[in-house]
């Protein structure tokens, strides 16, 4: 677990807090978030649905042999998901063409590969997101 020291201000008056975090995040209004949703100014709290494409956080992280990864789509379109090693070499294509609009998930087996770490991306037309998973024997 990192741990990590952070100013907030309020109007004026600093305060700080120490948070503890696994995994990447955002973190807005006392609410950790998996991902910055593209584009969108505000994060919120409620149960809406994304406006923009959002990749997840995969689960579980790290993980053995497999993990799903998460991402939502707010309209039909092209896309690629891919997972690549720390050099940079393509492991496995996870999908790639056209997806409905919604949330889509995708179940990376990592059986016959080595520990470390991982990176996944996913690519549309407009839009490009990497994320870091590790996969623990």
């Amino acid at each position: 677990t990192n741990t990590a020291s952070i100013i907030f201000s309020n109007n004026g008056a600093s305060q700080t807090a120490n948070l503890s975090r696994t995994n990447e995040g955002w973190y807005k209004s006392g609410t950790w978030y998996s991902s910055q949703p593209a584009g969108k100014d505000e994060l919120s709290t409620g149960s809406e649905t994304p406006e923009t494409i959002m990749l997840t956080q995969n689960y579980p992280n790290p993980f053995n042999p497999s993990t799903s990864i998460r991402f939502y789509m707010p309209a039909t379109g092209d896309v690629k998901l891919t997972v690549y090693d720390v050099l940079g070499h393509e492991v496995r294509t996870l999908t790639n063409g056209t997806l409905s609009d919604g949330w889509h998930t995708f179940t990376f087996d990592a059986t016959g590969l080595t520990s470390g770490v991982y990176f996944y991306r996913l690519e549309s037309e407009n839009f490009q997101s990497i994320k870091k998973m590790t996969l623990m024997k």
